[in-house]
C-alpha cells in the first residue's frame, strides 16, 4: 500500500493499481478512518467480530451415507422442486447449505474488505456460489459421457479392495454437509449432470512429533475426459474468463523481516506463527450448476452412493484469490 503525490493509496503496486481517494475510505457506520494509520484493520475486525451472526437452521437435506432412504429422500426433495438444486439452497430458512453460510454476512464483510481489487469477485461467489466460466456439452455427450463415468466408476486407487478407503474419509465430507448423498440411478435425472470420478493415492505427511507418515488423500478428478465428448470440466474453461493471479512474495517478504529482527536483537529467539484454515477448500460453496457438474460416486462393499459435493476447491481459480485476499488482509 503507498500513498500517491494526490493523497489516493495505491493497494496494487503494479499496472492494474487501483486509486482511491483518501476521503473515500470509510467505516461501514460512516466514521472515517486513514488506511496509513494502522488503526483501522484493527478497528474494523474489532467491529465485524462483534456484530452477531444468526444460527444456521438444519438444512431440508438428509446427510446419513450408509442408508439407502436418506439418499432416496434427497433425490424426492429434488423432485418436489423440480430438481433445481439452486431453488432448494436460495428458497429455503436459512441453513448450513445457503450460500456463504460459512462466514460472515457479505454487508458484515464489506468495510474490510471493499477496497481489495478482487473484492466484487468474492462478493458474487459468498452470495451465489463459486462457478465454472465452463462451455455446456451437446445433451447427447453429456448423457453418454454420464453413463460411461456411472459404469467405469472411481480410478483403480479408489476401487476394489481400496474403495472402503476412499468410503471411510467421505462419511466426514456426508456428515459435515459438504456432499449431499444420492444413489447412482438419480444422476442421470439430474439436469446438466456430469461425473467426475475419485483418486486415492497415497502420499507422506508428517505428525505431530515430525515423523513422515503416510496418508491416502481423496482427489477429485475434473480433468477426466469423457467417453463421448473426450472433454472434461478442466479442458472446457475459458481460460480468458478466470482471474488473474496476484503474487504478494510473502517468503521474500517473511526473510526481509527475519533479517531485520535478527539485526535488530542478534541474541533473542526469533518466533513465526503459522496458521491455516481447516478443511478451507470447504468454506465457500459451489454455485448449484457447478456442483452438480461434479458428481462422484463411492462404494463400499454391496453398497454405491452418488455424491453431490460443494467443493470450493474445485473452483480453484477463485479459491486462490479469495485465500489471498484472507491472507494480505
Amino acid at each position: 500500500m503507498q500513498e500517491n503525490p494526490d493523497g489516493s493509496i495505491r493497494l496494487v503496486p503494479d499496472k492494474k493499481a487501483i486509486n482511491v481517494p483518501l476521503e473515500q475510505f470509510h467505516m461501514g457506520n460512516g466514521h472515517g478512518f486513514d488506511p496509513r494509520s494502522g488503526n483501522w484493520l484493527i478497528s474494523t475486525i474489532t467491529n465485524l467480530l462483534g456484530m452477531p451472526t444468526s444460527p444456521p437452521a438444519h438444512p431440508v437435506f438428509s446427510f446419513e451415507l450408509s442408508q439407502e432412504e436418506a439418499a432416496k429422500a434427497n433425490f424426492k426433495i429434488l423432485q418436489e422442486n423440480n430438481m433445481s438444486l439452486h431453488k432448494i439452497l436460495t428458497e429455503n430458512t436459512f441453513s448450513a447449505l445457503s450460500y456463504g453460510s460459512e462466514f460472515k454476512p457479505v454487508a458484515v464483510l464489506e468495510p474490510l474488505f471493499q477496497f481489495h481489487p478482487g473484492w466484487p469477485v468474492m462478493n458474487t461467489c459468498l452470495e451465489n456460489g463459486s462457478s465454472y466460466p465452463v462451455t455446456e456439452k451437446d445433451e447427447q455427450s453429456r448423457i453418454a459421457d454420464l453413463e460411461g463415468f456411472l459404469q467405469r466408476g472411481n480410478h483403480k486407487l479408489a476401487k476394489g479392495a481400496r474403495a472402503p478407503l476412499l468410503y471411510n474419509k467421505m462419511v466426514k465430507e456426508v456428515a459435515r454437509g459438504w456432499s449431499i448423498p444420492l444413489l447412482p440411478e438419480h444422476a442421470l435425472e439430474i439436469p446438466k449432470a456430469e461425473g467426475a470420478p475419485h483418486g486415492l493415492p497415497c502420499q507422506d505427511t508428517i505428525n505431530e512429533k515430525g515423523e513422515i507418515t503416510p496418508k491416502d488423500r481423496p482427489t477429485h478428478d475434473l480433468s477426466f475426459p469423457g467417453c463421448l465428448s473426450k472433454t472434461s470440466i478442466n479442458s472446457r474453461i475459458d481460460e480468458e474468463e478466470l482471474l488473474p493471479t496476484n503474487y504478494d512474495h510473502m517468503h521474500r517478504r517473511y526473510l526481509h523481516h527475519i533479517v531485520h529482527c535478527w539485526r535488530m536483537a542478534p541474541t533473542k529467539r526469533i518466533l513465526m506463527r503459522k496458521d491455516g484454515w481447516s478443511s478451507a477448500y470447504k468454506r465457500m460453496h459451489l454455485n448449484a450448476t457447478a456442483a452438480v457438474q461434479s458428481l462422484t460416486k463411492i462404494e463400499k462393499e454391496k453398497e454405491e452412493f452418488l455424491l453431490l459435493p460443494f467443493d470450493w476447491l474445485l473452483v480453484e481459480n477463485q479459491a486462490r484469490q479469495s485465500g489471498e485476499k484472507l491472507q494480505s488482509q
